[in-house]
């Protein structure tokens, strides 16, 4: 109950905040590039400061990263703080990354947008009768005016 009223609206903070600092720091594509290192990053070093004996796959060691930073977490290991660290750094860059992507989606959209409007206010108007378009119209009024006599 606690981690729903403190922990969710603190790590949504966070996201905001790394948004910022990134998209000021790295232009454009550079911040896509950036996070597919710093996934990498990761991986690497939760592999190597976990020492485990088995190899556990390169998806599952991010899985349990992300896991363990975007929820409570895992109650049976507990990392060490230089993997939480990278994590943190990591999550930050994907999540510009995610709001450089959905900026460059509405940009590339942004035609059939208008093109969308245009064809709707078309078929609108054509499936409007008579009466309904001369009942929708704002028609202007004069305004009086006040003479002096």
């Amino acid at each position: 109950m606690n981690y729903a009223i403190i922990g969710i609206p603190l790590a949504l903070l966070y996201l905001a905040q790394c948004s910022k600092m990134f998209a000021g720091l790295l232009p454009g594509n550079h911040i896509l590039i950036a996070a597919l290192v710093a996934i990498f990053a990761t991986a690497i070093v939760s592999d190597i400061l976990e020492e485990s004996n088995d190899d556990a796959p390169f998806i599952d060691t991010l899985f349990h990263v992300f896991l363990m930073l975007s929820t409570v977490g895992s109650c049976s290991t507990e990392p060490p703080v230089a993997l939480i660290l990278v994590a943190l750094f990591s999550v930050g860059l994907i999540s510009v990354s995610y709001v450089l992507i959905d900026r460059q989606i509405e940009h590339a959209l942004q035609g059939f947008e208008l093109l969308f409007s245009k064809y709707f206010g078309i078929l609108r108007r054509s499936m409007c009768s008579k009466d309904e378009v001369e009942e929708n119209k704002i028609i202007e009024e004069e305004e009086e005016t006040e003479s002096d006599t």
